[in-house]
């Protein structure tokens, strides 16, 4: 379990780093991990049931058929899964920034993780908005002649 968190927070700081600057976004990720701790919540375990969460299982593909190009479903590998999961945590993070600019991003970060945790963030709702699309091109899933 630790590992795994482990894992998971240095592909966050990874994934939140602009320019090179890892320091800063490490500052940053432990700053809205300050603020859940605050406000009595175990922020350990949370980023892992977030990310657990707002994991994809399925994406669609663009496979060429007959001359024309059609989107296919297709099962995301683990490391992919976990790289948008962590990517719709941050962006849904800048999204709220954008909106209320005068609140530190450690602060959105941190509602942003209560929100997946409780289903409700922008990240779930982007998970099912691919899930859905998903389900919507399910017919077209017997050109998925790369798997074997």
């Amino acid at each position: 379990m630790f590992i795994y968190k482990d894992a998971i927070l240095k592909r966050l700081i990874n994934l939140s780093m602009e320019k090179g600057k890892k320091t800063r976004a490490q500052r940053l990720i432990f700053d809205s991990f300050d603020v859940l701790n605050r406000n009595g919540v175990e922020s350990d375990s949370l980023l892992v049931r977030a990310v657990e969460n707002i994991r994809p299982s399925f994406y669609l593909r663009p496979v060429r058929v007959r001359g024309k190009t059609q989107q296919v479903p297709a099962i995301l590998s683990e490391n992919r899964q976990l790289s948008m999961a962590i990517r719709w945590l941050l962006e849904g993070a800048f999204i709220k920034k954008k909106k209320t600019p005068r609140v530190s991003f450690s602060v959105h970060f941190a509602r942003e993780l209560l929100e997946a945790v409780s289903k409700q963030s922008i990240g779930i709702r982007k998970r099912q908005e691919l899930h859905r699309k998903v389900d919507a091109y399910r017919a077209a899933a017997r050109f998925r002649w790369w798997i074997k």
